[in-house]
């Protein structure tokens, strides 16, 4: 089924049999800054299988509009790169092929070996495989190790540190620097898209689910659709977001900017590059690689796993973290159970072939 695409999603991670697809001509629709990563890659796989690629670079919200409209029509791409998040509304609309025994049958792509969650949530809907992932979303704070020795255990302890520093001058300029790196908005609807998505959710995590992702959402109860906003778990998410982001420089992390949302994480990743500040929440990637790591910063970086919580929101009263509560919690430095809920963020990006693909 399909075999031309599929090779070309697969082939990233696997070698294709050598000019099988002499002229082949596929086009592949990925998010804008995907292109060089895919790419550099376009000649080795036209070397091995004949099979030239087009990468057609959009922006998410294109995507969005032109995924549908080709499923509709029928004209369409053959390859698809997006964030896995939007996966499961495309597979179910039939816009997407099955490629549930390709993955099956394809002894050299190891499929099984990649980590269950991102192997599900990036690829799978109702039991079966719409595509392969390029990558897996996994959010981190990074901070100075010449300031934070240990890691910082609980979103409390870490707001009470990004307190405490602010105002320190991190990187010896002589001018005092925000504890906090972080997109903001220019507005209160750009801070409210771009870091409520990205931010609140983590600090939420932890004070609304205890039980793994099988509890279900975190905003509403399941099964009487009840809002849990105005819980005491969604209260302290809240107060504690909302001091954290006091500390950071309104000025240096405005997002999304003038490029939009690349931008705007650019310049906070910048400012963490500069020693501009102690905190900074991002995806892993290829940050420890980046050349543009100041004096100040290189050699004390330190990232950590996202804080957790001591305490977690049952039925609407905080409870402190106990063995049936919180069973996968973990003991802390003082020996206290900690409650963690990591967040994949988008999930990341995985590669699908269009269902129209010949």
């Amino acid at each position: 089924m399909l075999p031309a695409a599929l090779v070309v999603v697969a082939s990233l991670v696997l070698s294709a049999a050598p000019r099988k697809y002499e002229g082949v001509h596929l086009s592949m629709m990925g998010l804008q800054y995907t292109d060089e990563q895919f790419s550099d890659h376009f000649e080795a796989f036209y070397q091995e299988t004949g099979a030239r690629l087009t990468f057609k670079p959009k922006s998410l919200q294109e995507i969005a509009e032109e995924i549908p409209s080709q499923g509709e029509t029928g004209i369409a791409d053959d390859i698809y790169i997006f964030s896995a998040s939007l996966m499961p509304a495309w597979a179910d609309d039939g816009y997407l092929a099955d490629i549930t025994e390709f993955v099956k049958n394809d002894k050299k792509l190891a499929f099984d070996d990649i980590k269950p969650f991102y192997r599900i949530n990036n690829c799978a809907f109702n039991e079966k495989t719409y595509g392969l992932p390029f990558d897996g979303d996994a959010v981190f704070m990074f901070t100075r190790s010449d300031y934070i020795k240990n890691d910082i255990e609980t979103l409390e302890e870490l707001v009470q540190i990004a307190r405490d520093f602010n105002g320190t001058d991190f990187n010896n300029d002589g001018i005092p620097d925000f504890s906090v790196c972080q997109c903001i908005g220019e507005t209160v609807d750009q801070t409210a898209t771009y870091v409520t998505a990205n931010m609140f959710i983590q600090f939420l995590g932890p004070y609304m689910q205890s039980k793994g992702t099988n509890q279900g959402t975190a905003f509403f109860n399941a099964e009487t659709m009840e809002p849990y906003i105005n819980s005491p778990g969604w209260k302290k998410a809240f107060s504690l977001i909302q001091e954290y982001l006091s500390y950071t420089d309104p000025v240096r992390s405005q997002c999304p900017g003038k490029n939009g949302w690349s931008d705007g994480w650019g310049r906070s990743k910048n400012n963490y590059y500069q020693g501009n500040c102690l905190f900074w929440l991002f995806w892993m990637g290829e940050m420890l690689k980046d050349e543009t790591l100041t004096k100040w910063v290189s050699p004390h970086i330190k990232h950590m796993p996202w804080p957790g919580s001591l305490e977690v929101d049952i039925d609407g009263v905080l409870t402190t973290c106990t063995p049936e509560e919180c069973p996968f919690a973990v003991r802390g430095r003082s020996g206290r159970l900690i409650n963690y809920a990591p967040f994949a963020a988008y999930g990341g990006i995985a590669g699908h072939v269009s269902s129209h693909s010949e």
